[in-house]
């Protein structure tokens, strides 16, 4: 060790010793700028998973809610499809009494 201190202190001229320095200080602030753009890069991911998350969340709740207004519709669907079918029932039945009424009248029916 105190070998490769006498050569640095014999050899070492003012110019070498601003090289080596500039040199040192480059790595050092080449560092500093590769840690700096890793963080940004870190925070600009986070905050791109955050957003992604929250569009994710609203997607699936607006998708519930379809879902649930789906249901509903289905439901009165199925319920005006119960009181077409009666409403037909009762039709045919009512038109079944007049034409049996009719006969007994002995109406005839102009077609």
């Amino acid at each position: 060790m105190s070998l490769l201190i006498e050569i640095f202190t014999t050899s070492l001229t003012p110019v070498v010793f601003l090289y080596m320095l500039l040199g040192v200080v480059s790595v050092v602030l080449a560092w500093s700028t590769f840690s700096n753009a890793r963080k940004k890069d870190s925070r600009n991911a986070g905050a791109q998973e955050a957003t992604l998350s929250a569009d994710l969340k609203y997607i699936k709740e607006l998708l519930q809610d379809v879902r649930s207004d789906m249901k509903e519709l289905t439901k009165s669907i199925d319920q005006h499809a119960e009181r077409i079918a009666t409403c037909e029932a009762q039709i045919i039945s009512a038109f079944k009494s007049i034409q049996r009424i009719e006969k007994q009248l002995n109406i005839q029916r102009e077609e």
